[in-house]
């Protein structure tokens, strides 16, 4: 089953991000307002951790060249055809489920 579970919803804390390294896969997730999301960690321009980015609306901007990604598409908005991938991610309960390939 590729649903993971990455920790507590408290781990998740409004306005920040989180890495979490599962396998290959390198993500960084995020909680902004009330929902959560999950994008590649690392940024396409020179792999700058999205995880410390910070949150700009519905976007994170990457803390090393300022590239910035919308966190529910994982399109860059403001360099065109950039992007990372997105993942699916839900809270169940008060633990935090990210959905991972094999």
């Amino acid at each position: 089953m590729p649903w993971r579970r990455v920790g507590r919803s408290e781990d998740f804390p409004a306005g920040r991000g989180r890495p979490v390294f599962y396998s290959r896969w390198r993500i960084a997730v995020f909680r902004a307002g009330p929902r959560l999301y999950a994008i590649g960690h690392d940024c396409p321009h020179q792999g700058g951790p999205l995880s410390q980015g910070t949150l700009d609306g519905p976007c994170v901007v990457c803390p090393l060249h300022g590239w910035a990604f919308d966190l529910q598409t994982g399109r860059s908005v403001n360099v065109p055809g950039a992007s990372v991938p997105t993942f699916p991610v839900e809270e169940r309960e008060d633990d935090v489920y990210l959905w991972v390939p094999e």
